[in-house]
């Protein structure tokens, strides 16, 4: 069961690594490998390094870095003031206890909106 699961968890990751391919003709090839490609650790070199067409040649690496230290900050900023509140809520005795501790619960549960210094283009509607 647990090699199921460790299966079906990776099997994404190791379709992306099969399609990282040098040529056209072997991405076009109708059943596509589950093998990586001979250049694939050089094509993943040039896109962590280097970025790619999609992301403006941001290097990939850099964005990985900035979603790792929000995620961090994010996680411990939750837990510093998650404390606290638990803290009171379960030790101190108070009116509408029960109605604070699911106000704090639900905004926990609720995801964090970062805003992008970059302008946004609109999409378009077909």
């Amino acid at each position: 069961m647990l090699v199921a699961g460790l299966a079906l968890v990776l099997f994404p990751g190791l379709r992306r690594a099969g399609c990282v391919q040098p040529d056209a003709r072997d991405i076009l090839d109708a059943p596509m490998t589950l093998v990586p490609g001979s250049h694939l650790i050089e094509n993943l070199r040039q896109a962590l390094a280097a970025g790619t067409a999609k992301t403006s040649g941001e290097p990939v690496a850099a964005m990985l870095l900035n979603s790792l230290v929000m995620a961090l900050v994010i996680a411990a900023g939750k837990i510093l003031i998650s404390l606290p509140s638990a803290y009171a809520v379960v030790f101190f005795r108070f009116p509408l206890r029960r109605l604070c501790f699911w106000a704090i619960f639900v905004t926990l549960m609720l995801p964090s909106r970062c805003a992008s210094s970059r302008p946004t283009r609109s999409p378009t509607c077909h």
